[in-house]
């Protein structure tokens, strides 16, 4: 919110947000004020891709989490509550992360894999499958890594190695799909 100019910028996506929440204000990203991405999916992308070593920065994420119980099971991630007490944050999970070109790229050295990796990779098993179109825009635009998160504009405090608690599943075949059934 801009007191001078009594504007406010909103997660207002045309491509899939379409279950974000007045309250879910954004300053800068295109889509949704977070990403968050787990250290297991990392590591089980880099055991499937041949000769590199992805790092987490190719993807950008504003939040890392650590001790999954397995790669990617952030996809089923609907509301988190990272830290304790006053300072905690509550998250609501509501799209996993189409990837673009820009994991291709090393954010050390602007030079881009001329194998087109990873994203070649993650689209041989990050593809969501989506026969009936409930998954949302998104899910046709690319490979998926990572979830966006919001905050619904509340308050919190995050520290690195807070503490990170799922606090509601999705069983829904994709986030998207999980709060549009909660409409």
């Amino acid at each position: 919110y801009n007191d001078a100019a009594g504007y406010e910028r909103k997660v207002m996506n045309d491509v899939g947000g379409d279950n974000a929440l007045p309250e879910d204000q954004v300053a800068f990203p295109d889509l949704f004020p977070l990403l968050v991405t787990a250290r297991e999916s990392l590591e089980e992308l880099n055991s499937r891709t041949p000769g590199m070593d992805v790092t987490m920065d190719r993807f950008r994420p504003n939040i890392v989490v650590a001790g999954s119980s397995e790669a990617f099971d952030e996809d089923n991630w609907a509301m988190l509550e990272i830290g304790g007490g006053d300072r905690a944050v509550i998250l609501r999970c509501l799209e996993q992360d189409p990837r673009c070109q820009i994991p291709t790229i090393d954010q050390r050295t602007g030079e881009k894999n001329p194998s087109f990796e990873p994203a070649r990779t993650l689209r041989g098993y990050r593809r969501l499958f989506d026969p009936f179109g409930r998954a949302g825009d998104l899910a046709r635009e690319g490979p998926m890594f990572g979830i966006y998160a919001t905050h619904g504009g509340m308050a919190g405090q995050l520290n690195v190695g807070d503490v990170v608690r799922v606090i509601e599943r999705s069983e829904a075949d994709s986030l998207h799909e999980h709060w549009s059934q909660k409409k």
